[in-house]
């Protein structure tokens, strides 16, 4: 085997001879040891076609062993021990909060100005069309954006037909108002009988790994929106937080190893109220808990900071729209919490339902909030809500926009 760089990614694929009648809540182990004194364990994921794979970002340089420690009802046919080797790499590693607390860094060293942009249904447009997707990356990369924001999981509006549900089934699709497509029926939808919240698309998180490396590649956070959490197959459940449990473990065993990877346990977690805070604070908690390489955590929030001081959070990730010094003023207020603040939608450019979203005015605002020590997520909404490129993911539905260059 070729060594793996630091930073890199090994990846342990296992057959199964047998396995539960559902491998996707299986959670088989391995532990990896090196000589430097780590020791990490970590959990494997069902892939399809009895496979399960493990994978795992080594932090550092030298000879790593790994055995197999749980097997979790599955048995696996052929050598579940090995040993590679790992060399050092000129890769930054994840993203970790700076020293002071209110800005970021690799771990590596190197300090990160987070320039966002919002692309809710990448993952979809990565399905429906990869050059697409790899095209809409390339562009922002080139004009020096850094975080890119979207979903794993949203599918209340689509994209050209294109939904991104990581669960089993196909969920019916949303009712939207004709003249306001922020609106959207709360009845429409809702009978979820062919809909399997305990198993995962395996084409859906295919996607997000590719959308991932690509933004890897071209030196981008890949900040994962695991949760749109007032979706209609989500209404009226009391058993939401045993479920989203289970699709964060997969989930973080899937996709966690990547090095750019930061999580973002929901968006709007507030609207419709589907979660409470004490939800919140049990998934994220939990979160932290089972990454073993303590990805960044955020929660999208509107203007208030409700879980500043809490361990299980990284930062804020939040929502106020308004003029430069109204910005200015709530990333100021959310600054003293000591964590970094990001304002993921402070104005969309060509947002006619909240004006003034000109070009002139979208980076006013974005050097507002520069100017009071926090950073900003983009946008581009010039064709109109839910079919612009913020939601949509694609350089075609942009609308002479101004502000990325």
């Amino acid at each position: 085997m070729d060594p793996i760089q630091k930073y890199g990614l090994f990846e342990l694929a296992l057959s199964a001879e047998s396995m539960p009648e559902n491998p996707f809540a299986a959670a088989p182990a391995v532990r990896l040891v090196n000589g430097e004194g780590q020791d990490l364990t970590i959990n494997g994921f069902y892939d399809g076609d009895s496979t399960f794979r493990f994978r795992f970002m080594p932090s550092q340089a030298g000879l790593w062993t790994y055995s197999l420690v749980e097997n979790a009802g599955v048995s696996f046919s052929g050598t579940t021990s090995g040993q590679f080797r790992c060399e050092e790499s000129n890769r930054r590693g994840p993203l970790r909060l700076a020293p002071e607390g209110h800005h970021f860094m690799y771990e590596n060293g190197e300090r990160e100005f987070v320039v966002g942009n919002t692309a809710y249904n990448l993952v979809a447009t990565y399905q429906r069309s990869p050059e697409e997707a790899k095209d809409f990356i390339k562009y922002y990369a080139d004009r020096n954006f850094t975080w890119f924001r979207f979903f794993l999981e949203q599918v209340t509006w689509d994209s050209h037909g294109y939904v991104v549900w990581p669960f089993g089934g196909k969920p019916k699709p949303a009712q939207i108002d004709p003249d306001n497509a922020e609106h959207f029926s709360s009845e429409a939808g809702t009978d979820g009988a062919d809909l399997d919240l305990a198993v995962y698309d395996l084409a859906t998180f295919r996607a997000a790994e590719a959308v991932i490396t690509e933004l890897e590649q071209q030196g981008m956070v890949a900040s994962v929106i695991l949760l749109h959490p007032c979706d209609l197959p989500f209404r009226d459940r009391d058993d939401l937080v045993s479920i989203f449990k289970s699709y964060f473990r997969y989930a973080v065993a899937r996709l966690g190893s990547y090095p750019n990877v930061v999580w973002n346990i929901a968006n709007e977690w507030e609207r419709n109220q589907v979660l409470t805070a004490d939800d919140v604070r049990e998934l994220g908690e939990y979160l932290r808990e089972i990454d073993p390489y303590k990805r960044l955590i955020a929660v999208h929030h509107y203007g208030r900071f409700e879980f500043a001081g809490e361990e299980w959070v990284d930062l804020s990730s939040m929502q106020h729209r308004g003029l430069p010094q109204d910005i200015y003023k709530v990333a100021l207020i959310n600054r003293p919490l000591g964590r970094p603040v990001i304002n993921e939608e402070y104005g969309y450019e060509g947002d006619n339902h909240n004006p003034p979203n000109d070009a002139l005015n979208v980076r006013r605002d974005h050097w507002a909030l520069t100017m009071a020590g926090a950073y900003g997520s983009y946008g581009d909404k010039t064709t109109g809500p839910k079919f612009s490129p913020y939601f949509t993911s694609t350089l075609k539905d942009s609308e002479n926009a101004l502000v990325p260059d």
